[in-house]
């Protein structure tokens, strides 16, 4: 979801309902970063969190949106045609262990927009994110007019998924994911393609790739690109 705030800030709102790499999260924070948009990333609760005051041992993608909104992010949950949104707080333990913490249902009126400086490897680098705790400051004119260009010109840009680089159905088999691997990467190596994209075409595949196998339950293999 795209939305105006009273200051003329535009954020990006993902609902997060199955597991997203964090090279998946970068890719997000850069694109929207680039057209002046923050973004605020808010997960499914009754899909991946744990009851209020559980032990967790948050799987990485979830980590680094911890990391990315301080220490916590946001859920929803669905009752009916209620949604519900709230923060939820990780208090380190130990041992990679956080104990999961509730917080009560936010204000949407408290959105606003704030930077984020990550030094967690996949998502280094100052991000524009949005949060509940988050200001509004009015935007300055040349960059409402931007914006307005860009809601004009442009649409939202769809990332794709692993299965859809590999061009493989969502429920494909570890051979069949490693098939498609491999016709791709003997297409884009660039030791075989000269174009000037091959490289960064391989460096995709390979990210798919990887995904895939993790989401497989694989580990990906030793000198897999």
């Amino acid at each position: 979801m795209l939305v105006e705030l009273a200051g003329g800030h535009n954020v990006s709102i993902h609902l997060i309902e199955t597991r997203i790499p964090p090279y998946e999260i970068r890719l997000n924070l850069q694109d929207n970063g680039i057209a002046e948009i923050h973004t605020l990333f808010i997960v499914w609760g009754a899909m991946f969190l744990p009851d209020d005051g559980k032990l967790f041992r948050p799987d990485p993608w979830m980590l680094a949106l911890v990391m990315l909104y301080g220490g916590k992010l946001y859920a929803f949950d669905v009752y009916g045609k209620d949604i519900r949104i709230f923060p939820t707080f990780f208090d380190p333990a130990a041992s990679g262990l956080y104990r999961v913490r509730y917080g009560g249902d936010i204000d949407v009126t408290r959105l606003g927009i704030s930077e984020s400086t990550m030094v967690y490897p996949e998502l280094r680098g100052t991000w524009k994110i949005a949060d509940f705790e988050g200001i509004v400051p009015p935007r300055r004119k040349h960059r409402a007019d931007h914006a307005r260009s860009h809601r004009r010109h442009h649409t939202l840009k769809h990332v794709e998924t692993p299965w859809e680089i590999l061009g493989v159905g969502r429920s494909a088999k570890r051979e069949e994911v490693k098939h498609a691997y491999r016709k791709l990467a003997r297409h884009y190596h660039p030791d075989l393609n000269r174009s000037p994209d091959a490289t960064r075409m391989m460096q995709k595949v390979n990210l798919a790739y990887q995904a895939m196998l993790r989401e497989l339950g694989d580990d990906p293999p030793v000198g897999y690109s």
